[in-house]
């Protein structure tokens, strides 16, 4: 597929805030694991904040130096990477970048980060199209572009796919290259439906490949605008696994050929009923007859999964589903937002169902580490804002 140029012209944060509809069967059999697991709350995390931080931050990482697990938090507001100890809680240092000059990285909205050490900072812009590698005083090493060969500067925001690096979108590195989750629109596809999920960037040559998979069953019917073709890529080893937000079954590839699948397995949350598609008005892919605005909300008030996690400690992946929402509901903003997250081992056999309380936790800063899934709880930081506090589920007979 060749990656030509189309204008997306919706904002990251309204496809955030606003949701979309989903695609799999409380009844549909699936390939389910005999040992099932129950997931419970078993304790929290509280990082303490202070005044220049707010609770919903886009991207953070968790790593390791020497043996202490660090938690990573890249600051918008003040353009900085703040570190925080995991165990203790407790903000430790700070590193701050230029926006401008020969070490500026430019606009900060929507910027995403990624490290594995202190010594190695990799800032992905959203407005730019490229990764600056940074050190640990906040100078510029390199940078690197991801627009497409052929791509006029001017077309760069133009592009069929954009980054916004996030727990949901996140960046894995291998060797020397740094494998880089998109958000597709679903504007552009291969001929045999393939979107653009993901971008392979090698730190010494500095190539780039643009990974595709087919993804021909979003294109059979219409489930709507832009949400339904963005998806999340999780690296394990060798083998990429990948989940689109409209389609019930989660894709294995490999990770020397991500285009030719293994194998698919259906992972559906019991919580949310079958997809509905919208009726076609007309065959013009990609709105197939409607107004943008007018089918953008009705898009987004459905269910549909948004974000995989793996566990390379319980070997568990993680897939969340955002339920379907009523007018109010779609209203009350995050507050109407009720989620459930479908437990499966490995090989994708389903161990569990796990709903979670309406409005409660904010799913865009989730991680995993050997402790359990990590999800961020709203209520406890408007009750102290001086807190960012996450809930811990683990499977219960560990506990």
């Amino acid at each position: 597929m060749k990656v030509k140029a189309v204008i997306i012209t919706i904002s990251v944060l309204t496809l955030i805030a606003c949701s979309c509809n989903s695609q799999s069967s409380p009844n549909r059999e699936q390939n389910t694991s005999q040992e099932n697991i129950t997931y419970q709350k078993t304790g929290e995390k509280v990082f303490h904040l202070d005044s220049t931080m707010r609770f919903a931050n886009q991207s953070l990482v968790l790593f390791n130096e020497g043996e202490e697990p660090k938690l990573s938090i890249f600051n918008q507001m003040n353009a900085s990477v703040n570190y925080f100890d995991y165990e203790s809680g407790e903000l430790e240092s700070k590193v701050f970048f230029e926006r401008e000059g020969p070490n500026g990285i430019g606009n900060v909205a929507h910027m995403g980060h990624f490290q594995t050490s202190k010594d190695s900072i990799f800032l992905i812009s959203h407005w730019e199209s490229q990764v600056f590698l940074m050190n640990s005083e906040g100078k510029k090493i390199d940078s690197y572009s991801l627009t497409p060969s052929g791509i006029k500067e001017s077309e760069e925001k133009q592009l069929g796919y954009y980054l916004e690096t996030s727990p949901n979108s996140p960046v894995f590195k291998k060797g020397n290259n740094l494998y880089i989750n998109v958000i597709n629109g679903g504007q552009l596809k291969g001929e045999d439906g393939s979107l653009v999920f993901m971008i392979k960037l090698n730190l010494e040559t500095k190539e780039k490949q643009y990974l595709e998979i087919n993804q021909s069953i979003l294109f059979d019917e219409f489930w709507g605008v832009l949400l339904p073709f963005t998806s999340t890529a999780v690296i394990d080893d060798n083998r990429i696994i990948t989940s689109f937000a409209k389609n019930p079954k989660v894709s294995i590839s490999n990770i020397q050929n991500p285009h030719a699948l293994i194998t698919e397995k259906e992972v559906s949350s019991s919580f949310i009923d079958e997809f509905k598609p919208f009726p076609k008005k007309s065959s013009e892919h990609p709105n197939y007859g409607y107004s943008f605005m007018e089918i953008n909300s009705e898009t987004n008030k459905k269910a549909f999964y948004l974000g995989l996690f793996y566990s390379t400690f319980e070997k568990h992946f993680f897939r969340v589903a955002l339920h379907e929402r009523t007018e109010e509901q779609y209203e009350l903003g995050r507050d109407g937002m009720q989620y459930s997250i479908v437990i499966t081992d490995e090989n994708l056999n389903k161990l569990a169902d796990l709903e979670l309380p309406r409005g409660k936790y904010y799913m865009d800063m989730t991680f995993v580490n050997q402790y359990g899934l990590h999800l961020a709880n709203r209520e406890a930081y408007e009750n102290n804002e001086d807190q960012l506090v996450f809930d811990i589920y683990s499977p219960a007979e560990k506990y």
